[in-house]
């Protein structure tokens, strides 16, 4: 049975899924998250933890620039690779940098503005970025991949219908989704990590300091008013939350009538009511808890938990390959 373990490395966490199974069953055999920044250490445990020093790693790619480009649709698949290579090599011509210290990925996809051609995304990412992240595994497992977790987001999100991802990690990696791909990932530096500095500088311990934001409830029943009586952190919460909205409104404003579901993830996604308060702040759109497709549900494991660790299950995905559309 084929299994993967994919790893999410945050600034003061690491998120961790273990899957096994086929493509009409699939399991989580283990998951879990690790506090702090000694992440070598942090993996060593977690691939011994969950016997994964055999099994294929994928971790998230750090550091990734996005572009977005075209190329003509009617050209043969044998000719996508080099036209994407030309197209990618007018992108860094253009910005003066070097090719010789880069490295580069790409997501093809229809071009819902024009049929007659095909839209990239494509992943650029700097050779020692790539370096300093593998040697954080060293000889401890294989690495099957590093990949962006906006695109790998997507693995989880079997649905042909246009939506908007937003993983709420410390950072915010929005990722909108047509026809099934990932057509444009925005990150932003608006997320938990404000938060649980906030938290942290009174808890003073990052594992209790993300338990007291899993607890948190977001107020909506006075959207004018909220009250912040006995919720001595809803300020920040709701401060950071509104400037992820504000974004989602920037894509929406910019994709107008495309988008009507949003759909939250990461550690954000575990603050009670929060798809309820962004779907009060954004006009004719549906928001939800995006829930991990394909993934067969364990009555001792609440699907919350599921759900926290999504960055890290969608990474697993890459090596088994479950969801790929071809």
């Amino acid at each position: 049975m084929a299994s993967a373990l994919g790893i999410f490395i945050d600034r003061n966490i690491i998120k961790y899924a273990k899957l096994n199974g086929t493509k009409d069953k699939l399991k989580v055999e283990s998951y879990g998250m690790k506090y702090g920044q000694n992440h070598k250490e942090l993996l060593k445990q977690i691939i011994e933890e969950t016997n994964s020093v055999k099994s294929n790693v994928v971790i998230n790619a750090s550091e990734i620039h996005y572009e977005e480009t075209s190329i003509f649709s009617m050209l043969k698949k044998k000719d996508y690779d080099k036209a994407v290579e030309v197209a990618y090599e007018e992108i860094i011509d253009r910005q003066k940098l070097r090719p010789e210290l880069l490295e580069y990925g790409y997501i093809l996809s229809k071009d819902p503005a024009d049929p007659e051609k095909l839209h990239v995304l494509l992943g650029i990412q700097e050779r020692t970025a790539i370096e300093t992240r593998a040697n954080l595994i060293g000889q401890n497992a294989n690495i099957y991949s590093q990949m962006p977790i906006g695109i790998s987001i997507v693995n989880i999100y079997n649905s042909a219908l246009p939506a908007i991802i937003v993983n709420i990690e410390e950072d915010t990696y929005i990722t909108e989704v047509f026809n099934g791909e990932p057509v444009r990932v925005t990150r932003i530096g608006t997320g938990t990590k404000n938060i649980i500095s906030t938290i942290n500088s009174e808890e003073n311990s990052i594992s209790k300091s993300y338990e007291v934001l899993r607890n948190m409830v977001l107020p909506i029943d006075d959207m004018d008013q909220i009250s912040f009586e006995g919720n001595e952190y809803a300020p920040v919460i709701v401060s950071e939350i509104m400037k992820i909205i504000s974004e989602i409104k920037n894509i929406m404003k910019k994709n107008t009538g495309i988008y009507k579901k949003i759909y939250i993830t990461g550690t954000g996604a575990t603050i009670s009511n929060i798809e309820t308060f962004i779907e009060k702040l954004i006009d004719d759109v549906e928001c939800e808890i995006l829930k991990p497709e394909g993934i067969e549900e364990q009555k001792r494991t609440p699907i919350k938990e599921y759900v926290d660790v999504n960055s890290a299950i969608a990474l697993a995905g890459e090596a088994l390959r479950i969801w790929k559309k071809i």
